[in-house]
């Protein structure tokens, strides 16, 4: 391993170079400076010139126009000379200012090669030391090597004295000290030179060498000498066969060479010997020394090169950069080589030194906190982990992630008292361990009882861990993330401690507590941290309840699902009301829909699933008008349209479907802001009409189609809504369609369908003539009087036998042209004489072939007087008949003030 020494001498060289090199280039800016000012002082920036005064106005006014002055001329600035700038040195130039401004011969030849020479020297001195020579004693080969190491220090002083050779003589001093410390070393440390048997006696002697060596190095005070000798000393150490006595002399040599370095500002050679030293020991390894002595050891060298570093704090000019690489160094090499020596020697009570190791550098950041107000910041972080690695070392399980959040909330409160954002930091990272050490312990599966209650060993840490996260949040100076780590582990545990059966209900819980701090104490934080602790809940209500469909569910599955969706409701509630937060009150009310509808689904029967989905929609909607929240109405929307799904797969009874009809005529009247909601009442009628169809006979339901289709007709004449009138329109439609289509045989049929008609010429009656607003409606009263027309000659067409259908069509042309005339409808007249016309064709084309002779009699003599009555009233009354066929009535003549409404498509101003 003695690479390792030329290796640290090659960087205290380098180090040197550079410190050199930093004070040169000080020296020089300040030489530059002052040359500009005194160049400035010497030649002053010129003679100051001022402008004549100007001559006195003429008193001659007999002048009108004054001679012009001529403009000033300007005066010329004399041009300051910049002093030249100094030229730039190069390496080279540098270097041989380092060596004595020599050329690059004199560099190699008398400076490199002559501390290099005086190494080998001092290391050539070692060995011939240590070899055993059968012609030698110890004492001849002491004094051989002290006369040599004198002989090198006398040169030395003799050659320094001329200017041309110091540096060569600076050399000649360091090997010659070196090689006195070396053989002072030697005299009772090694076999082969022993004359001292008293190891006391040899280390005052060596203290007194090293300490003649540095304090002759003062009077030059020159690093590199200094540099040399403590390289020579260092080897010596290094390459000394006694391992125990190469450690120990290694507290007295750093000693002095850290107070001397202090004293001369040699930061170089502090860190040299921080190096050197450190390095020494790991190449000798273990002694094989007790642990107390060697622990004591370690301290002893740590504390030195400790109170070195803190001095170069107290110094109020700064050190220069590589000096802070001591603090790291120093750290590695105690806390590493003490640490492999508990590891080997006890390895259970590493925790012991750890702890020890951690209130070591804490007080050691109180020392660099009080000479400087940021030098604590290395130490106390590396007190913190020496800290966390002693209770993880030590705590096992859920104690340690316990033990640690305390150790975080130690350095939280430290913040808060001296106000250091640092510390505050520091504690959360701290925290962030915990939380990772409570994690892996999570997984354990052990329990203990508490209170009566079975719960895993890690709750009460967690416990405790929580409680201090949400403390810390409420006292926080810094953004650090107590709330999130708090919200996480209550997460946690409270997902470990509860059922499967329970899991979403306790989360949902859970984020309403949060969510209720949250808005009271303001604190966004808080908002998010319920957020993900509802979608949580969302998710484990997803995998246990919302997967299910089955009917007939325990009771903890309803129990759970009301719960969790009446505290999605109040969530958006209170949401929207506090903050008006639209995105989150949208999400909690889509949940609780969500959880009601499937509440609905598994606890209710199929029939009556339809009302429950019905009583969340117009829950929704109404909810969406009073809160003024779009959101709420849409998905009321949403749910009214499910409504159908859930009515299409249950069997359909009048205690569900009409419910649900006056749902949506409930929806259609509330949503009037809305013009695609009238669809609503298409739908409630559609409804109506189906279950119409489904729970009556035949009979009944065409009757009840009839009146149905005439009060509509009738409440969208009394209030105006076009929408009921073309409702009314499609259900005289679909009621003559059911009786054309009616092929059954029933007693009934012609009773039902005589209602019809009767309630079809009723509605064309009630029907206004001329129709304000659509135009087009004024087609309504001959649709219905075609419809009825046309449903009384179907009946008597499948009432009648053969021989009297036309005798019978006959008379009913006849009836509807003299009832046309006195309620001057048209449409009636133009039906009596279609219908005449039918039986006319009827009479020759099928009657004359088919009828027997009495009938086809009968049939001629009818409808030939009805004929010749009809023309012979058409001729006798033609004037009359004339006024009241081409005068409209007064009604007529006057647009009808009470249709103001519009066609299908558009809504009524009323409205």
């Amino acid at each position: 391993m003695e690479w390792i020494f030329l290796v640290a001498l090659a960087v205290i060289v380098y180090l040197r170079a550079r410190s050199d090199s930093e004070s040169r280039r000080r020296l020089e800016e300040t030489v530059r400076e002052l040359t500009a000012r005194v160049y400035h002082l010497e030649h002053p920036g010129g003679a100051v010139f001022t402008s004549p005064p100007p001559p006195p106005a003429p008193l001659s006014v007999a002048d009108p126009e004054p001679a012009s002055e001529p403009p000033p001329v300007p005066i010329p600035t004399p041009d300051i000379p910049l002093p030249p700038p100094p030229p730039t040195q190069t390496l080279g130039d540098r270097i041989r200012h380092y060596v004595g401004d020599d050329e690059w011969e004199a560099l190699v030849g008398g400076s490199l090669l002559n501390k290099l020479g005086a190494l080998i020297l001092v290391v050539g001195i070692i060995l011939f030391l240590g070899y055993s020579f059968t012609r030698m004693g110890p004492a001849g080969r002491v004094a051989v090597s002290v006369g040599t190491g004198a002989a090198l220090l006398a040169a030395g002083i003799f050659i320094e004295r001329k200017q041309r050779y110091r540096v060569f003589a600076w050399g000649l001093l360091g090997a010659g000290w070196a090689t006195l410390y070396a053989t002072s070393y030697a005299m009772y440390a090694l076999d082969a030179a022993r004359v001292i048997e008293n190891e006391t006696v040899g280390v005052c002697l060596q203290l007194a060498v090293a300490a003649a060596m540095l304090g002759h190095s003062l009077k030059y005070r020159q690093q590199t000498v200094t540099g040399i000798a403590a390289a020579s000393a260092f080897a010596a150490l290094a390459l000394s066969p006694s391992k125990p006595f190469a450690a120990t002399g290694l507290l007295p040599l750093s000693t002095i060479l850290l107070a001397l370095a202090h004293r001369l500002r040699w930061h170089a050679v502090g860190l040299f010997s921080l190096v050197a030293s450190y390095g020494i020991l790991i190449a000798r390894g273990d002694q094989g020394s007790a642990l107390y002595a060697t622990q004591a050891f370690l301290f002893v060298l740590w504390l030195i090169f400790e109170a070195f570093d803190l001095l170069q704090l107290s110094d109020p000019q700064p050190p220069p950069a590589y000096a802070g690489a001591l603090f790291p160094l120093n750290a590695l090499g105690f806390l590493g080589l003490s640490a492999m020596k508990w590891e080997s020697a006890a390895p259970d009570h590493l925790y012991l030194f750890l702890a020890a190791a951690a209130a070591l550098y804490l007080l050691d950041s109180i020392l660099r906190a009080y000479l400087r107000k940021d030098a604590y910041r290395a130490s106390i972080v590396l007190a913190s982990a020496l800290a966390a690695l002693a209770i993880v070392r030590h705590a096992g399980g859920a104690w340690a992630a316990a033990m640690l959040a305390i150790e975080a909330e130690l350095l939280f409160l430290a913040a808060l008292k001296w106000r250091l954002r640092f510390l505050e930091w520091l504690a959360g990272a701290v925290f962030a361990c915990a939380l990772i050490r409570l994690v892996v312990t999570a997984t354990s599966v052990a329990t203990i009882t508490l209170a009566g209650f079975e719960l895993h060993d890690w709750t009460p840490a967690a416990t405790l861990i929580a409680i201090l996260a949400y403390v810390n949040r409420f006292y926080r100076t810094a953004p650090v993330p107590y709330g999130y780590f708090g919200a996480a582990v209550v997460q946690l545990t409270l997902g470990a401690e509860s059922s499967e059966r329970w899991l979403g209900l306790v989360w949902f819980i859970w984020a309403a507590i949060q969510m209720e701090f949250g808005l009271w104490r303001k604190a966004a934080d808080l908002l998010r941290q319920s957020y993900f602790a509802w979608a949580f809940g969302c998710l484990a209500f997803a995998f246990t309840h919302l997967s299910k469909f089955t009917k007939d569910p325990p009771t903890v599955a309803w129990v759970s699902l009301a719960g969790a969706a009446v505290l999605a409701f109040h969530g958006c509630w209170r949401l929207w009301r506090a903050n008006r937060a639209l995105l989150a009150s949208t999400a909690a009310a889509l949940s609780a829909t969500v959880f009601a509808l499937h509440l609905g689904d598994r606890v209710l029967p199929d029939n009556r699933v339809a009302l429950a989905w019905m009583a969340v929609a117009l829950l929704w909607v109404e909810c969406g008008y009073r809160w003024a929240h779009p959101a709420l109405r849409w998905l009321g929307h949403a749910v009214a349209a499910l409504v159908l799904g859930a009515l299409a797969w249950a069997k359909w009874t009048t205690s569900t479907v009409l419910p649900v009809a006056a749902g949506y005529v409930w929806l259609w009247r509330r949503c009037l802001d809305t013009p695609w909601t009238r669809a609503y009442s298409w739908v409630a009628t559609l409804l109506v009409v189906l279950l119409l169809h489904t729970e009556l006979t035949p009979p009944q339901a065409v009757i009840s189609w009839a009146l149905l289709g005439l009060a509509l007709f009738l409440a969208g004449l009394h209030i105006t809504l076009p929408d009921l009138r073309w409702q009314s329109y499609a259900l005289a439609a679909a009621t003559t369609f059911r009786c054309l289509a009616w092929v059954q045989d029933d007693p009934l049929r012609a009773a039902a369908c005589a209602t019809a008609a009767a309630v079809l010429y009723a509605q064309e009656f009630l029907a206004p003539r001329q129709p304000a607003r659509p135009a087009w409606e004024r087609f309504a009263r001959p649709a219905f009087s075609a419809l009825a027309t046309l449903l009384v000659s179907v009946l008597l067409y499948r009432e009648s036998s053969g021989s009297l259908l036309t005798m019978a069509w006959g008379i009913q042309g006849l009836l509807l042209l003299v009832a046309g005339f006195p309620l001057r409808e048209r449409v009636l007249r133009i039906s009596g004489l279609l219908l005449l016309l039918v039986c006319i064709l009827k009479l020759f084309f099928y009657d004359l072939r088919n009828l027997e002779t009495l009938p086809r009699i009968f049939s001629f003599i009818v409808l030939g007087v009805i004929l010749i009555g009809v023309s012979w009233a058409y001729t006798r009354f033609r004037e009359r008949l004339q006024r009241i066929v081409w005068t409209p009535p007064a009604e007529e003549l006057t647009p009808s003030s009470e249709e103001r409404d519009p066609g299908p498509g558009q809504q009524s101003p009323q409205q």
